[in-house]
């Protein structure tokens, strides 16, 4: 059995490494140059180094993250100071961002570090041939984990991640990186049942550049077609209802729509084809959708039809009529309940 007291000497010792590190940091910034990490191979590697340079918990627990949560403030300061004083190396900067986006795991770390700008730290990461599948897998962590504002402040920047899918077209990983960010940002800027929610974002979006970039990406031979198709799909019939213009614009994206009503999947033939109905909302005629079945009833009862009507009805037979014979069985139906109700005869 442990001695008293001995967790106590644990967590002193923690935070005595926690000083150590911020001492060391604060000191010479000069010492991040350490020869395991220019010697490290992955940006998971780096990533570990620098969290122990740090003096930063384990990210990968719960207890660590709570950890970063009790002194975030300070922490980012000692992070960020790093980032900023070494604008030219993109392993440090690369392996800070890594560190990012272990936090984002996190929904309160993760808008913490929107709030602190996070984002405009890794946008420009992705102009480095080193470091751009790593901004990329941390935007993706990002718009999977991340709330309607993070979602909302990565769709404004949709034309780049575009940019980069024409760009580098053999790149699988960048492609197929580049769909889901896309599909995951940008359906929270369509999205909506009585009027758009982000009418703002949704004005500044280019979504014919959009539905250009998903279709010619889906195209091309990839090493997971499914699941891309599946990403690209899913943006394509969500931008239909107040994105219609777009679509009208590039009207390949209709025949895709068109296309997806004859698969084999029924379920992809059905939101294909609420996707095509979606499309032409706001064209169609206001039908009046309220109907009175009784009201109608009644005047057929008291013979107010319509002259023309009437004329059909007596030609095919009132009682062989739809109305007539709905009128017969709500007739019949009620003399049973009402039967029931008197003699109990279930």
């Amino acid at each position: 059995m442990p001695a008293p007291g001995r967790g106590s000497k644990r967590k002193a010792k923690g935070k005595r490494r926690t000083e150590s590190a911020s001492t060391e940091v604060d000191a010479d910034f000069d010492s991040i140059h350490v020869p395991q990490i220019n010697n490290s191979e992955g940006w998971n590697a780096i990533a570990d180094n620098l969290c122990t340079f740090f003096g930063l918990p384990d990210l990968t627990t719960r207890s660590g993250l709570k950890e970063i949560h009790a002194n975030f403030d300070v922490l980012f300061a000692r992070i960020d100071k790093v980032f900023s004083e070494n604008p030219d190396d993109f392993r440090i900067r690369g392996g800070i961002v890594g560190i990012y986006t272990r936090m984002c795991v996190d929904a309160i770390l993760r808008n913490k570090l929107f709030e602190k700008g996070v984002l405009e730290k890794i946008l420009p990461l992705l102009d480095i041939d080193e470091t751009r599948h790593l901004a990329l897998r941390c935007l993706t962590v990002i718009t999977r984990h991340g709330g309607i504002d993070a979602r909302l402040d990565i769709a404004k920047h949709a034309r780049k991640l575009t940019k980069l899918v024409r760009d580098l077209p053999n790149d699988d990983i960048v492609t197929e990186l580049c769909v889901k960010i896309l599909s995951h940002s940008v359906s929270v800027v369509v999205e909506g049942v009585e009027g758009p929610l982000h009418p703002e974002a949704l004005r500044a979006l280019d979504m014919t550049d959009v539905l250009k970039a998903m279709l010619e990406t889906i195209k091309r031979p990839s090493r997971d077609p499914r699941h891309l198709v599946e990403h690209a799909l899913d943006l394509i019939v969500m931008s239909t209802l107040y994105k219609s213009d777009a679509f009208k614009v590039y009207p390949s994206s209709i025949g895709f729509l068109v296309a997806g009503v004859r698969c084999k999947d029924w379920g992809t033939r059905g939101i294909c084809l609420n996707a095509l109905m979606r499309l032409y909302q706001d064209e169609h005629d206001k039908e009046n959708r309220k109907f009175d079945p009784m009201r109608l009833f009644t005047e057929v009862r008291q013979g107010k039809a319509p002259s023309f009507l009437n004329d059909v009805l007596n030609r095919h037979g009132p009682a062989r009529s739809d109305v007539y014979q709905t009128l017969s069985c709500i007739t019949e139906f009620q003399k049973a309940m009402f039967a029931v109700a008197q003699d109990r005869d279930f």
